[in-house]
């Protein structure tokens, strides 16, 4: 079995291709200000440190996210389907993990 750690804490600047960290499927923990949100896709753009990365919030789509704000995240990196290049992953929430924690700022 794959060495996968579970919600590896990572900085938005260190998701990038060629980081040990950008690779499908690994489980991470990332926080940015949601730059934004669409309820219809369930998708999002988080920012941090002029970082910018999509998360995949379809599971939460009764959660009220609250543009600007600051958030935690926990998932798995997985291909970006509005991308052909391989090197696009964005991060998936799974339904069971919600964000831990919400700052208005």
């Amino acid at each position: 079995m794959a060495d996968i750690r579970a919600g590896v804490i990572v900085q938005l600047p260190e998701l990038k291709p060629g980081s040990q960290f950008f690779k499908p499927l690994q489980s991470v923990r990332v926080h940015g200000l949601l730059e934004s949100y669409t309820v219809e896709s369930g998708t999002g753009v988080i920012t941090h440190s002029g970082s910018r990365f999509r998360v995949d919030l379809q599971f939460l789509r009764d959660v009220s996210f609250r543009k600007g704000s600051l958030y935690q995240f926990i998932g798995e990196l997985v291909p970006d389907p509005i991308y052909v290049s391989p090197d696009q992953l964005m991060l998936q929430i799974p339904f069971r993990l919600v964000f831990k924690r919400r700052f208005i700022v």
